[in-house]
């Protein structure tokens, strides 16, 4: 871990990433409103995989090492969950190794598997650097309403990128992608496509800081990352961002003609 933490912090990826934050005003009066009154949140890191046996993992958990550290002021505490620390006897030794380095990092490992569907109450930054899109999905419908979307920052892939990936997929179900391990258009197919509907439903709403597009200097474990953050009104209806659905507003404007249409029908006869 210490090879990757240093070679990170000494990249231009990384560099770019600190004057981002400590620099860019725009990024710095969002971090302000998704503070209030707080003066931390919490980082929660979800999908990390192994940082044993893979070196993509230990430089994605070397980004929030150099984050947690750097940006002290705001960053607090770290909680971290990965399926991979289970508890088959197969991988014990591995998982007891995993969660010493990591708690020696300052991560609180935990030992419940929330499925990415943690509902907050308080600002926090969620870091997915292996997450799918289901789980994405998951953890914004999990906190679907103004009050907990505006507390929270998503550090992960683009959501840009993923839509303009998603879209392609659309228009061309047939085609070789990178989902290609994915059966398209099939029940699983679209139960996906249902998650996704939520990253493509806050996309508005989001305010979208990208790291980088690509990474030379090794095989891009950080490729196309992105910060969300999401500013919404807190009277906004949120059934109406999603597609096929009918704001309230409308939907009772609806009902009470159809209420009307049917007394006077009935007044009629």
């Amino acid at each position: 871990m210490d090879i990757a933490i240093k070679v990170l912090e000494s990249s231009k990826l990384y560099q770019k990433v600190h004057d981002q934050w400590q620099n860019n005003p725009i990024f710095k009066n969002n971090i302000d409103r998704v503070l209030g009154s707080n003066s931390k949140m919490l980082m929660v890191i979800y999908a990390l995989g192994s940082i044993e046996s893979s070196y993509r993992s230990r430089f994605q958990l070397a980004l929030a090492i150099l984050l947690k550290r750097d940006f002290s002021d705001w960053i607090g505490n770290i909680e971290a969950y990965d399926p991979i620390i289970s508890d088959t006897d197969a991988k014990v030794i591995q998982d007891t190794t995993q969660h010493k380095v990591m708690e020696a990092l300052g991560c609180n490992v935990l030992s419940v598997n929330e499925e990415c569907k943690r509902q907050i109450e308080k600002p926090t930054l969620f870091y997915m650097p292996y997450g799918l899109n289901e789980h994405k999905g998951d953890l914004l419908e999990t906190n679907w309403c103004p009050s907990r979307l505006n507390q929270m920052i998503l550090l992960t892939v683009g959501f840009k990128h993923l839509m303009g990936i998603w879209r392609d997929l659309d228009d061309n179900p047939t085609e070789t992608t990178f989902f290609r391990r994915r059966p398209h258009h099939t029940k699983e197919y679209y139960l996906i496509r249902e998650r996704v509907d939520y990253i493509e439903a806050i996309q508005k709403h989001t305010v979208e800081f990208a790291m980088t597009k690509k990474y030379q200097d090794y095989e891009n474990p950080l490729n196309h990352f992105s910060c969300h953050f999401f500013n919404l009104d807190q009277q906004l209806d949120m059934a109406s961002l999603m597609p096929g659905t009918l704001s309230l507003s409308l939907s009772l404007s609806l009902s009470l003609m159809y209420t009307h249409a049917h007394i006077l029908v009935v007044l009629l006869y």
